[in-house]
């Protein structure tokens, strides 16, 4: 994604709060909405204290949203099945690295 608001990092794109907003078609205050509900965390700030996202946040945003719109979840219910889900793809992992 090259935008203005789209920055490079050491560890690969990082984006602002807008750009992630717009890239899941959500507002702003949604997206510190469900930081303040726990369910979405910034990955770093930049030197101005500005909070910045990766394309982790990003595919967990785009899965809180997905949730939140098929599934109706209330904040509740999206922390734990986000909590089953994370914890799904780490037994995955563990058994990919042991085969």
């Amino acid at each position: 994604m090259t935008t203005p608001d789209s920055l490079s990092s050491e560890h690969g794109p990082a984006y602002t709060l807008d750009i992630i907003a717009s890239a899941c078609g959500i507002s702003s205050q949604t997206v510190v909405h469900y930081h303040e509900q726990g369910l979405l965390s910034p990955a770093s700030q930049d030197e101005s204290g500005t909070a910045l996202y990766d394309d982790d946040c990003l595919h967990r945003l785009r899965r809180i949203e997905h949730l939140r719109e098929t599934y109706a979840l209330e904040t509740a219910a999206l922390r734990l099945t986000l909590d089953l889900m994370d914890e799904v793809e780490r037994l995955r992992s563990e058994l990919r690295h042991r085969r």
